[in-house]
This record gives C-alpha cells, structure tokens and sequence, in this order.
C-alpha cells in the first residue's frame, strides 16, 4: 500500500481482496498480528510517561538460541548496549520487555483503540503482567489490525499523529493523537536510524523512517509473514508504504520495498535514483566540535570575500592576506574586529569557496577548503565548513593517515575516508551538518600541524592529499548498491572486530577474524591505569564516596560483545553500596574519562580489566589491551604492510571490503578506473 500522509489518500493498494498466510479466513477486511510494528507506540508511550528513559542504557546480551522470545532477544547474539532510539531501530526485545514493564497497562490499551486496533480485552484482562509486557511489546495474540488501519497507525508516528481512514478517493481525518514532541522526536530518530543501520537496512534507502515486523503465519501451513513500513523524511513527496510479504521475514520484506521505493522515487535526496550517494551535494561538517570556542582567527592568505551579518544589516569584507579574529559576545552575537572591520558586531560570519587557515585560541591551527560559516550559539561560536565530498576526503585523510604510509595505503585511506563520509551524511541532522571534525564521524583537526608548519606548508599537503584521491577517482566503495561506511583503525592487534559487535545493524563487506599480518606486531600492545574512584564516577555518573572504596562495597565489570576471546569491549558495569547495578556504554565512558582525565587513556576496545594491587583487590584499575581504535573495518598497519609487499590500493580494500565495488567518482588521469569486484 502506498498512501499521502499529508492528505490520507491511498496511492495503491495490491492486498484488496486478498487472504494468504497470517490472515483468518472470513468475511470483511483480512485481519493479522501487528507483531513488532507495535514496538513504536510502545516507545512513544514510554517516553511521554517516563522521560528519563530517553537517556537511559539497555543491555542485551547473547543467549541460547532455544530461549523463548519473551526471555530473549530475536537475534541471539545479544545487541550489546543500546540507547533509547537504537533499541526501536533494532526492534531489540530485551529493550522493549523492560519499557513494557513501564507503560500502564489501561493506557496504553486505550492508546490502541484510539488507533483502531482490534484488542481482546478479556483474554487481556485474565493475563500476568509479564505477558500482558509480552503483548505490547509485539510478541502475542491478543492485538491485532487489519493491514489498512495498520497502516493509518504507523502514518502517525511520522506525520505528526493525523489519523486518517485511508481512501482512494475520500479520505476522512479521524482525529490528532496528541504524542509528546520528545517522544516523537526520539522515535523518529529510531525509524530513521532503521533504514540507515537498522532491522530495515536492506531497503537500500538510507534519509527514509521505517520499521520491519516479523510474525507467525496464521495460516496453518507454518513460515513467517514479514512486513515493512517506510516513509519518506518530509521533503516534496510526502508518501509512505506498507509491504506485506506472505511467505518471508520482515527484512525480506525490506528488501522487496527498497526495490520499489527507488523504482518510483529514486534515492532520498540525490535525485538520480539508486546507487547515486550524493557526489555533488556538498558535505557540511561541524568544526572544533569537541570543544565550545571563545575566539577564532581566520586568515585567507590568496585573498577571497566574507560577510558578517546582523540586525544592523551585513558588511561585506576582503579578506586579502588580512588576519581577522571573531569573538563570542554571548547567545546570538559574535564580534569581528581587523583587517577593513573595527568591532563589527553581529550574529552570522561567512565566506565564499576559500583556502582558509583557521587558529581557534588553545588549539592547533588547521587549513580548511569550503565555505565557512561561523555563528554564535549558547556556549560559544559554532563553526561550520561546506565542502566537496572529494574535499573532506583529503582533509580527513591528512589528519587520520598514518605516517610513513606508502603512497598505496595513502590512496586507500582516500577512498575509505571518502566512502565513510558519503554513507553517513545527516548523523548531525539537528545541529545542521552532516558530520563532525571528531573520531564520532571524521578526525579533521591534524592536518599536519604537529610541527608547527604555516599555511603554504600546509596549503601544500593538503593539495597533495587532493591530487592522491583524484588518481583514485576520488573512488568509494560500493556494494549491491549502497555506499559503504567504510571504517577504519590504527592496529588490530591481529584480529579484526566485526562492526555489528561495536554497531548493532553495521552488517557489510568487512572483513572479521584473524589478520595473520598484525598478529606478530607488538605496537598495539598498551597498559592504561586509572584510579578505581575515577573509574567508577565515569560509569556511574555520580560522585563516588571513599567510604565505600574503603569498606570494598563496589564491583565493576567490563561487557563484552560476546564470549569469543577476541570479543571487543562493548560497555561497563558497575555497582556501588547497596544500589543497583548501572550499565554505560564504552563510548560514554571513554567521554568521561576524557573529561576528568583530559586524555584518552583507553586505546583499544579489546581488552580485560584487572586490579593493579599485588593482592588483587586493592590499588587502581588497571586496563590491559591490544589493538588501537575500534578495531573494525580496515587497519592501518595492516594497509601499510600490504603496501610494502607490492599491492596496490584496489587489492588492499579487496582484502579488507571483501565483496566491495571501488567505484569513482570522476575520471582520473589517463582514463577511467575499472570498478572492482572481490570474490
């Protein structure tokens, strides 16, 4: 089915008249479980009544693949540690049970009915709480639609809650269910968050909201019936579908709709339809993000032309070999003052297309190409690059590459940094940007200034990195499709994490396990040890009596992403006194510490955690690891190495995209690159 959301007119409708497995048999419209297309309204109920779950960490850990559904997770591996959204876009049943104890019961049933589901209120009435938890969070028989109103439900999670009585030619606007912004706002980020890396991932249309169910057939003939609502994220074609596929499972049915949706509308936001990841559409990247600036240089030594805007009116500037600096005067000002401006104040500084050099006051100076715009927010100046894709390649290349990488390598990390950047534009979609100048999205903040060089020096590598990926064709990697987010890490130690273990739903062309090249390298070997108090606070989130430390009434515990030796560090556990256990993700941790600390002390994500006392209980934490990063996509090290054994750099992303395309985005010189296939 395929509706407006704006208008509830229904486009097409192929299920009229039919009755196939998951259906009952009988007069009127054919009628089936929801299954997992309930979890939505299940979040968004939980989130208006209980904002704090917003925040909160959800835990699912591996189990048997014998345990029911309402004691496990469908997917027996466990998704590590989840927040709020990524639980929905994982359709994660460990999360959704512990909502489900939340919700209260008589309102959420009446959330349902005023979204016409059908509800066997008696049946209901008669069941424990924990199966009543197991009916709302889709695993049950209790609650059930027909595929019509079904699909009328879920317009509301993204349409701002109009309920409509879907028609072809009338359609009738029942009522507006009234859902908390937040909530909305959080659910939405978890439907959008399935079609990028999520349950629905196989649509093939990341910029889409979505959500896949897989339930029993009621036909009696056994199998699955898979289902897949997608909606487009506002814009000009305001249309959602609901697919049913009888004989399947809800990515299956993913898949078929990606089909269709790219056969009809093309790709979201290229225009050019499938396989196209946005080669001309600038990136726009969030600079110093790590850190809120007070004042910020900006020297355009070739010359070039800036604006400052304000309630005054604007000022236009030569920039030509003028240093101007900018200063935050609170909420919605900044202050300009050098070169043809004294005290310019306003709220919006910005340039045309230029080669700056940026030295924010505290921090290394850097060379950046694009349009830079500079505002003032709460806590200080954002700053803002728009840039070429090609562009933010080589600039993220200069800061990530290794040194003393052959020149192979160095073309390599080229593409994965290009291919990187072009599969995950909008992962700062509310702050106006697509990606940050962190390790979050892409490190932009070396750029080859640890030996103090000035700009022509830098200018100049920067050039070169350039020149580097427009002998690739500025390529990226491709497979089935979809642009790859193509990761990389400094040293894996000799073992290569697969990115669904770090990133539930990050499934793709990565090559996991042994890598025989690193296993003899000792680099990667490292030792952190922290203070157990400052340990504790950072998972924790509260201040740590010494009490406590004292009387021994603590435990922590390091959450692995599952029991192979080898297995990455997915988060901490840790408890305090006599109250309950906290669990934080290590990203969270790793955040803290740097904030206490002021440096990174955890290098890798494998590791164990040991006491460093002699007598194994007293003394600080100490954390023995190997590898350096995330350990997942391609290693540096190992780049390098096959590098110096000749290969060149298709044959290192074959090893480490195995199944990959190498895809270019522009003619390099002397011809056009071959696509390559690895086997």
């Amino acid at each position: 089915m395929l509706a407006n959301l704006r208008t509830g007119r229904l486009l097409a409708d192929s299920s009229l008249g039919q009755e196939g497995a998951g259906h009952e048999a009988g007069a009127g419209p054919a009628v089936s479980l929801p299954g997992s297309l309930l979890k939505p309204f299940l979040f968004l109920r939980v989130a208006a009544d209980h904002p704090e779950t917003l925040k909160r960490l959800f835990t699912c850990l591996p189990s048997s693949p014998e345990a029911g559904s309402e004691q496990a997770c469908w997917d027996h591996r466990g998704h590590g540690i989840l927040r709020f959204s990524q639980a929905l876009s994982q359709s994660c049943q460990r999360g959704a049970a512990e909502l489900a104890a939340l919700v209260e019961p008589a309102v959420f049933l009446r959330d349902l009915d005023l979204l016409r589901f059908q509800l066997d209120h008696g049946r209901i009435s008669t069941m424990t709480s924990e199966e009543v938890g197991a009916e709302f969070a889709g695993h049950g028989r209790s609650i059930r639609s027909d595929e019509r109103e079904l699909f009328a439900a879920l317009m509301t999670t993204v349409n701002g809650g109009y309920l409509y009585r879907l028609d072809r030619q009338s359609p009738v606007l029942l009522r507006r269910v009234a859902w908390s912004p937040k909530a909305a706002s959080a659910v939405r980020r978890g439907l959008s968050m399935a079609v990028s890396s999520g349950t629905a991932r196989r649509a093939g249309v990341p910029g889409l909201l979505g959500k896949t169910g897989t339930v029993p057939a009621d036909s009696g003939r056994g199998g699955t019936l898979g289902r897949v609502f997608l909606s487009a994220d506002g814009g000009a074609s305001p249309v959602a579908l609901l697919l049913r596929l009888d004989r399947g499972t809800g990515s299956d049915a993913a898949e078929l709709a990606g089909r269709i949706w790219r056969t009809c509308f093309g790709s979201p936001g290229s225009g050019s339809g499938r396989g196209d990841p946005g080669l001309r559409r600038p990136v726009r990247i969030l600079l110093f993000s790590l850190t809120p600036l007070r004042a910020l240089e900006i020297r355009a030594p070739a010359g070039g032309q800036g604006r400052i805007d304000g309630a005054a009116g604007s000022f236009d500037l030569d920039l030509a070999g003028s240093s101007m600096k900018l200063t935050w005067r609170g909420d919605g000002q900044l202050e300009l003052s050098g070169g043809t401006a004294v005290s310019k104040l306003g709220s919006r500084f910005s340039t045309l297309p230029l080669r700056l050099m940026l030295s924010p006051f505290g921090l290394r100076p850097r060379v950046v190409e694009g349009r830079l715009s500079v505002t003032a927010g709460s806590k200080g100046l954002r700053v803002r690059l728009e840039t070429t894709p090609g562009l933010a390649a080589a600039m993220a290349a200069l800061a990530e590459h290794s040194p003393g990488a052959p020149l192979e390598a160095l073309r390599a990390q080229i593409v994965v940094c290009n291919s990187y950047i072009l599969a995950s534009r909008g992962r700062h979609r509310v702050e106006g940007a697509d990606l940050c100048d962190t390790t979050h999205c892409q490190l932009l903040s070396g750029t080859g200034v640890e030996d103090g060089a000035g700009f022509k020096t830098l200018s100049a590598r920067l050039a070169r990195f350039s020149e580097l990926g427009s002998s690739t064709g500025t390529g990226y990697l491709s497979r089935d499709g979809r642009t790859v987010p193509a990761y990389f890490h400094p040293f894996c130690g000799g073992y290569l994490a697969d990115p669904e273990d770090l990133w539930p739903g990050a499934a793709g062309p990565f090559r996991a396990g042994v890598d025989s090249r690193c296993a003899e390298e000792s680099e990667g070997d490292w030792v952190a040890t922290i203070e157990k108090k400052t340990l504790l606070e950072a998972v924790l989130g509260t201040t740590v009596e010494s009490a406590d430390l004292e009387a021994n009434s603590y435990g922590l515990r390091v959450i692995p992403s599952g029991p192979d030796p080898h297995a990455v560090v997915t988060g901490f556990e840790a408890w305090i006194g006599g109250r309950a256990p906290r669990t934080q993700s290590l990203a969270r941790v790793h955040r803290a510490l740097r904030q206490s600390l002021g440096r990174w002390p955890i290098r890798g994500y494998r590791f164990r955690l040991v006491p460093s006392g002699s007598d194994g209980d007293g003394g600080d934490f100490r954390l023995q690891g190997r590898g350096r990063g995330h350990l997942a996509g391609m290693c540096q090290t190992g780049a390098a190495r096959l590098a110096r054994e000749g290969k060149d750099h298709h044959e290192i992303l074959k090893h480490y995209f195995p199944g990959a395309d190498l895809v270019p985005n522009q003619r390099p010189p002397g011809g056009l690159a071959a696509p390559v296939r690895s086997r």
